[in-house]
């Protein structure tokens, strides 16, 4: 492509319509990229990811302690809450871990939610629930289990790869 002002039109001459604007977003794969990044990491290292997880949620609820709301503790950590979900699947099976436990209805536990929904985003119904995050998170495993009944495993597989993980997660752990 051309430089400058030309760029953008001569991306849009040399891709076709329905693509062109993906061409264009430089940062639309990052996240994914990111992922990836971390995922060979910790495997070459062998992290141990429930540590640092823990790690980072600890950081993350340690201030503003004045606050009450969960996402202002987010914004006061923006790198450690970006971090989470750059560990992705492993973010997600620690989450997936405590809230199939039970209790997560502090803080805490509405961090975890947030990283999770961050990382599924594409997967998540709209529930329009409020309530604990453990509420919330309840509301959607019986969901996923439902639709784990209703559909073929190969499109439960296929087209929500991050939920599948949480239903294999409460499978082994005999949660219903």
């Amino acid at each position: 492509p051309k430089d400058g002002s030309y760029y953008a039109p001569s991306i849009r001459e040399k891709f076709p319509k329905n693509i062109y604007e993906d061409a264009l977003d430089t940062q639309k794969f990052i996240t994914s990229q990111m992922r990836a990044c971390y995922a060979k990491a910790v495997e070459y290292v062998k992290a141990d990811t429930g540590a640092i997880i823990g790690k980072l949620l600890k950081t993350i609820c340690s201030s503003p302690a004045e606050a009450s709301n969960p996402e202002a503790y987010i914004k006061a950590h923006p790198i450690e809450f970006r971090e989470l979900s750059f560990y992705g699947d492993y973010t997600l099976r620690y989450v997936y871990s405590e809230f199939l436990k039970g209790g997560q209805t502090d803080l805490r536990g509405h961090i975890m939610l947030a990283a999770m929904r961050e990382i599924i985003a594409d997967e998540l119904p709209e529930l329009g629930l409020k309530g604990t995050a453990q509420e919330w998170f309840d509301a959607w495993r019986d969901y996923a289990v439902r639709m784990q009944n209703e559909k073929p495993a190969e499109y439960v597989e296929k087209s929500y790869p991050k939920t599948r993980i949480m239903l294999q997660m409460a499978d082994n752990m005999n949660i219903q």
